[in-house]
């Protein structure tokens, strides 16, 4: 595409990260040529007939169309604002971001959807559960992912030219002729969409494209990636060589990334913390780019220690050759971390480890309200708020967002569960970091139930696509072109 488009890689970076730094909304040439204050890379002016290529390029690529309304531009110098023609994301490319839900580190389900480029349209979901075989050194997972993405776009193709040809029959039906021609029009120009790449978020630290394998306590269960990442881009590599890109990210980075593409990049500083069943997990943009770290563990605030400081009584020490619960087992405040230490986030701060500590489901934990039960939630909250304080005085960040389980962002009143949000607001807006800040300048707690997880998570990885390409096309992700995730981005922009 950069070839035939007379513009470089990083103009074409640029005309991406404007128009969705607008999406949903429409943009035009005009605001494309002048960027905004958002981000350093829309700082940059660029000249008409540069814009003008770069737009062309990606229209006959299907990454932009003409938009539906007319856009003003702002005036300048007491000049008269003029019409602009609008652009769009192309209606007829889709991204596939894919969730893997899993159970003490062994995928269980996995959810896709298929998303148009501004994210915000959904096309199609839907979810499996994975076989004993699925879960064989995780290529089986790489296997059920590929099946599920392409049967979900065929079904999306079929319904789609369902669709048009019923409209079709409706324009017969009001004794239209003009609406049956354009209908009929509209049916010979369908083609089936475009899959742009699929996105796909694990519960596992990535770093440069690979997974990194997590080692847990007691030396068994060290959860293998190895080949995963090879076997999935290769199923999206047709016979020809033709590559579909795949962008693995963790779970809460990609919430992150689908943050920040939210706030329109208003703000340059973000933390995004998620609270699930069996561990708690964060992402950190900076600048407004997202923050890995040396080897891809950036932010993993579930090993923060937050109850005993080593050396002090009560504290207790590594205990790598001591396993874990084996999963399924109720686990409680004082069992070891998955990683083999006592005192962690995720030793208590979670669902699960509330309901062990206390000796009944979750569910029936929420409806308690014994003393028992409410020191039980505000030591959770506590410790969730201690490590989040943590992260405001090391990074300082200006938004932090944090996803609850439903019932512990909005409890039922008089119930034990409504200890454990207040505890963790107290220590978080204790931080050195936030004092003098109000609370809802910087804090936002969203809910988030358990139904809802997949499909967010799902197109949060979709986003992260969109994002991996328009970071690679803009020379900014550090690509040295040796991985299959790196050469399939490159292929699209070369």
């Amino acid at each position: 595409m950069v070839a035939d488009s007379g513009v470089g890689q990083e103009v074409i970076g640029m005309v991406l990260a404007r128009t969705s730094l607008r999406a949903p909304n429409e943009t035009s040439r005009w605001h494309l040529e002048r960027g905004s204050d958002a981000r350093p890379v829309d700082r940059r002016v660029l000249r008409q007939a540069t814009v003008s290529k770069a737009v062309r390029a990606l229209t006959k690529r299907g990454f932009l169309e003409e938009g539906e309304r007319q856009l003003k531009s702002e005036s300048e110098d007491g000049r008269r604002a003029r019409s602009l023609e609008s652009l769009r994301f192309g209606h007829g490319v889709v991204i596939a971001g894919v969730h893997i839900a899993q159970r003490g580190n062994v995928p269980k389900f996995i959810t896709a959807v298929l998303v148009g480029l501004d994210s915000t349209r959904g096309l199609a979901a839907e979810s499996r559960e994975l076989a004993g075989g699925d879960t064989d050194g995780w290529k089986g997972v790489a296997h059920a992912i590929h099946d599920l993405v392409t049967n979900l776009k065929m079904q999306l193709d079929a319904q789609t030219h369902d669709r048009l040809a019923a409209a079709v029959d409706a324009a017969d039906a009001d004794f239209d002729p003009s609406l049956r021609a354009q209908r009929e029009e509209q049916l010979a120009a369908f083609t089936p969409f475009e899959l742009f790449g699929v996105g796909v978020e694990v519960g596992a630290p990535v770093f440069d494209g690979a997974i990194a394998s997590i080692a847990r306590a007691g030396g068994a269960t060290k959860v293998d990636y190895h080949g995963f990442e090879e076997e999935l881009q290769d199923l999206f590599t047709d016979s020809q060589g033709s590559i579909t890109p795949v962008v693995i990210e963790n779970d809460v980075n990609a919430l992150a990334v689908l943050a920040i593409h939210e706030e329109h990049y208003a703000v340059p500083d973000l933390a995004v913390i998620s609270v699930f069943d069996e561990g708690v997990g964060a992402g950190l943009v900076l600048d407004g780019r997202l923050r890995r770290g040396g080897n891809g563990t950036a932010m993993e605030i579930g090993h923060l220690q937050v109850v005993h400081v080593p050396g002090t009584p009560g504290a207790v020490d590594f205990h790598g050759d001591q396993a874990p619960p084996a999963e399924g087992l109720v686990r409680t405040f004082e069992d070891l971390c998955e990683c083999g230490r006592n005192g962690h986030v995720d030793t208590r701060a979670t669902p699960s480890r509330i309901a062990g500590q206390l000796g009944v489901t979750f569910d029936d934990a929420l409806a308690l309200n014994t003393d028992e039960a409410c020191v039980t939630f505000r030591s959770a909250g506590f410790a969730l708020g201690r490590a989040i304080a943590h992260v405001s005085n090391i990074v300082n960040p200006t938004r932090i967002i944090v996803y609850l389980p439903t019932r512990l962002a909005r409890p039922k009143d008089h119930t034990a569960a409504a200890e454990y949000r207040p505890a963790a607001t107290a220590e978080i807006c204790a931080a050195f970091g936030n004092v003098g800040r109000a609370e809802g300048d910087f804090l936002t707690f969203r809910p988030l139930a358990k139904e809802d997880v997949a499909p967010l998570c799902a197109r949060a990885a979709a986003v992260c696509l969109l994002q991996g390409f328009i970071e690679h096309a803009l020379r900014v992700d550090g690509c040295s072109f040796s991985t299959n995730r790196k050469a399939g981005t490159r292929e699209l922009v070369s």
